[in-house]
């Protein structure tokens, strides 16, 4: 097939619309709900409108591919919780519309069996740091970014801070990661991409969120481990550990680490413990996490679920929190055992994945695990529509087509996937 005839082919301008919409996930989550909601259901929606108006049928290649199969697994142990427990906090359709997210990312996945996709997502999650650290900037030295929105929204742990903290922690332990790791990069690639990462830095410190801190310190160690392990020079494994400690004295410094919040923790974990041993194999649905707690609450004296630090203060929350502060605590409160155990299998095939395929720019990318896992020890709601889009972005990434498909990103701008045969695809 050749380039002429691919670009002239409307399908396939319609599957472009859909990698586009992919690659600006990162930059909607930096401005705002509506919009990365707006790329998110755009590109599922416009796969779908693809597979009926061309009548294909995706699955035959989709259902021999471990990370779709593993995904499959976890979307309906949600919904077989949802099923068993009736509709959540804010409704069914509420409950129905997640499935916006395992749709996306199906879509890409099987879109990426013919076009670049990780081309456009690389530069989407590059555009995406420049644009929090321009926002960032603008907000502290005008008190306002280039949307209007006010200084406010940026300072601490706002919503806009929070939200760019998250992907930037992400963002910038994988730009780490393909810098430092993949050898056949040229000077001016590695530099952007390093310098990517040192952009992202500061806009995660800067929140102070320990979990996000912590995460990104245990990446740039996890990443020298690798890097030495290559038996290579050691002058950039003796830059990001210098990183690391500067990082963690960063931390100590500005007082961000103590117990307080973390004994308030366990009072929460304590109570999503009661929770899950009444429901132990599908808990309690991924939308009535707040019902449930505050029912857990009243259930019993509120003092029985409290804690007592060692120094003797009482924690004790009898009002409703948004979620368990763990990401398995989370899983297990709302989906039980069956979730639980389905989400550590979608890990394991993407883990997997990386295993078998974790040349060049695929490099970066095992950094990921590790700064899930740590910051699921006490940080972000894994159902939160913008974490949950993070990670089908990244799930995607992980899952695009394998490495026979791929070259090296030297000059990413002309990066393409190789032409396929005449009639594939049809």
């Amino acid at each position: 097939m050749s380039s002429e005839s691919t670009s002239k082919n409307p399908r396939n301008k319609l599957e472009m619309i859909c990698v586009i919409a992919c690659a600006m996930v990162p930059t909607g989550i930096v401005i705002g709900t509506v919009v990365f909601e707006f790329f998110i259901s755009l590109a599922g929606i416009l796969w779908l409108a693809d597979c009926a108006i061309y009548r294909r049928n995706p699955l035959p290649e989709l259902k021999i591919e471990g990370l779709f199969i593993a995904l499959s697994i976890f979307t309906i142990s949600i919904y077989l919780s949802i099923w068993i427990n009736g509709p959540g906090d804010k409704g069914l359709l509420n409950d129905l519309a997640f499935l916006r997210f395992f749709v996306f990312a199906i879509a890409l996945m099987d879109i990426s069996k013919r076009i670049c996709v990780e081309k456009y997502m690389l530069l989407g999650m590059l555009a995406a740091v420049a644009l929090g650290a321009i926002n960032t900037l603008a907000a502290h030295v005008f008190g306002f970014d280039l949307l209007g929105k006010p200084f406010s929204r940026y300072a601490a742990k706002g919503n806009e801070a929070l939200r760019i903290a998250g992907l930037c922690t992400y963002a910038g332990s994988y730009f780490l990661g393909w810098g430092v790791l993949d050898r056949d990069l040229n000077i001016k690639s590695r530099a952007v991409i390093l310098t990517a990462f040192l952009i992202s830095m500061p806009l995660v410190f800067k929140t102070g969120i320990r979990s996000l801190l912590i995460s990104m310190i245990i990446a740039m160690l996890w990443v020298t481990f690798l890097y030495t392990n290559k038996r290579v020079s050691k002058l950039l494994a003796v830059f990001i550990l210098l990183m690391a400690v500067v990082g963690s004295a960063v931390v100590v410094k500005s007082g961000k680490i103590g117990l307080t919040s973390f004994w308030d923790r366990l009072h929460i974990w304590k109570v999503n413990y009661a929770t899950w041993k009444e429901h132990p194999l599908v808990g309690v649905g991924p939308f009535a996490y707040r019902s449930a707690y505050k029912k857990t609450m009243h259930s019993a004296a509120p003092e029985s679920f409290a804690f007592v630090a060692p120094d003797g203060t009482v924690y004790n929350h009898p009002e409703i929190t948004f979620h368990a502060h763990n990401l398995f605590m989370m899983l297990l409160t709302t989906t039980g055992l069956c979730g639980t155990m389905a989400f550590l299998g979608l890990i394991f095939m993407a883990m997997r994945k990386l295993y078998l395929d974790h040349g060049r720019w695929r490099q970066g990318l095992t950094t990921w695990p590790v700064v899930l896992l740590s910051v699921g020890i006490t940080g972000y709601n894994i159902y939160d529509p913008w974490y949950q889009s993070l990670f089908v972005f990244f799930i995607v990434l992980i899952g695009t087509s394998d490495g026979k498909f791929h070259r090296p990103i030297e000059n990413i701008l002309t990066f393409r996937r190789k032409a396929m045969p005449s009639g594939a695809g049809q």
